[in-house]
């Protein structure tokens, strides 16, 4: 076989054998002090302190499960290896935890977290 024809087999075939990623996330502290009795309210001045892709996602993994494991990594109790590079880097920023009001965006779906779960945006912020 010669090297061009092996050259394009391979250039056919890499993109599949890439690890496939999951979705850009970012996350956005709320910095209206009313946030955390009222939670969050459109145009509430945020400030964007954590965006990345997030790794593969079992196939189904819902934006709950997603919300719930940021919240987690970000309160230092990573409940995955996924999302342990979010609690390093969350705790060597010595930022806040994750409170009611501040927003966190999966893709380009936004949700506000509230004293018990989640309310999602119409809007991104």
């Amino acid at each position: 076989m010669s090297r061009s024809v092996l050259t394009r087999i391979i250039a056919r075939i890499a993109p599949s054998l890439q690890p496939t990623r999951g979705p850009r996330i970012s996350v956005h502290l709320n910095q209206d002090p009313s946030a955390l009795e009222r939670g969050y309210h459109a145009g509430d001045p945020l400030t964007l302190v954590y965006r990345d892709r997030l790794p593969a996602l079992a196939p189904g993994t819902t934006d709950r499960v997603i919300l719930d494991r940021v919240f987690l990594a970000i309160n230092d109790c990573p409940a995955s290896p996924d999302y342990e590079q979010l609690a390093h880097h969350w705790a060597a920023r010595s930022l806040r935890s994750l409170s009611v009001g501040d927003v966190v965006v999966i893709g380009r779906r936004a949700f506000a977290s509230q004293r018990f779960g989640w309310d999602h945006l119409p809007a991104l912020p």
